[in-house]
């Protein structure tokens, strides 16, 4: 990596993650190495790139360097600078709940990255939580490990559409394992479906699974209805208290610094938001890449 100093992230990740720090007045970010950050990635699955010189424009070619798809992410956030993959993460002062992003879609993306525009003045407040799948998983009891390798889970999802039509409701087919009871309602510009899966994932690591999903947060996503495992049944009351408590216990907070960015890998990593208590408000863009193009 060159000149490029290294830290490690956080001991509550199973690698420990990668901190590249960089020197505004000599280091540009847009002239990284792809080969060199790709490396990175496939061994640490996160990295934050820190004290560079960047601004949006530098951050979305960034992003584009390692994405042949992008997601086409949650009308509710706002675009910024004009371009539609550049959002706004979720507004508002309200605590998020770990997840990992549009998991429970048929859109789930690679790679989440997050650019500072604006911290919070303050430290205390506006987090950004992340806890590792792997870890997550290697701390799961035997009955939870149990339960998710042999129950897959369906979320009852719900799309709105941009626009209304005056034509009658019809069935439909989404091309997606797992996507089923696919329903079209024009005159209320719906899509309803249902998406089965396994909230577990493999990684780049021999016997290493990662469980990163949306199970945490199924009641703050507008387009989860509810979600259930086999013949409508409701996923176990203790195995939602574990969940939440070994989250707590494994969960990285980090103190955004202006112009930091962080690429993370959205199928091994969860994340969420601490209540924003303070009256100042952080500005932080959202790209989601839905395939990597490496």
């Amino acid at each position: 990596m060159g000149k490029l100093k290294t830290k490690t992230i956080s001991d509550l990740f199973f690698n420990k993650g990668v901190s590249l720090l960089g020197n505004q007045r000599k280091l540009n970010f847009s002239t990284l190495n792809k080969k060199n950050i790709i490396s990175l990635f496939d061994k640490y699955g996160i990295i934050l790139f820190d004290n560079f010189k960047l601004d949006s424009a530098d951050f979305f070619k960034f992003t584009k360097k390692f994405t042949s798809l992008f997601s086409n992410d949650a009308s509710r956030r706002e675009i910024k600078f004009g371009n539609k993959y550049l959002k706004s993460v979720d507004i508002g002062n309200h605590a998020i709940e770990m997840h990992s992003e549009a998991s429970f879609t048929i859109s789930c993306p690679e790679i989440i990255w997050f650019f500072c525009l604006k911290p919070n003045k303050s430290n205390e407040d506006g987090l950004t939580r992340i806890c590792d799948g792997i870890e997550l998983w290697n701390n799961l009891s035997v009955y939870s490990k149990k339960f998710f390798l042999k129950n897959p889970v369906t979320f009852n999802n719900q799309i709105f559409l941009n626009d209304k039509k005056n034509k009658n409701s019809q069935k439909w087919i989404f091309n997606h394992p797992g996507a089923h009871d696919v329903k079209i309602n024009w005159k209320k510009g719906l899509i309803k479906y249902k998406l089965s899966k396994f909230l577990i994932n493999e990684t780049k690591f021999p016997n290493k699974l990662a469980f990163a999903n949306h199970l945490l947060s199924v009641k703050q996503e507008e387009q989860i209805i509810d979600c259930f495992y086999k013949d409508n049944k409701k996923i176990p009351l203790k195995i939602f208290r574990e969940i939440r408590s070994l989250t707590d216990k494994l969960s990285f907070e980090l103190q955004w610094k202006k112009n930091q960015v962080l690429m993370i890998d959205n199928r091994r990593f969860i994340h969420g938001r601490t209540k924003i208590k303070s009256a100042s408000k952080r500005e932080i863009m959202n790209v989601q890449t839905l395939r990597s193009n490496f």
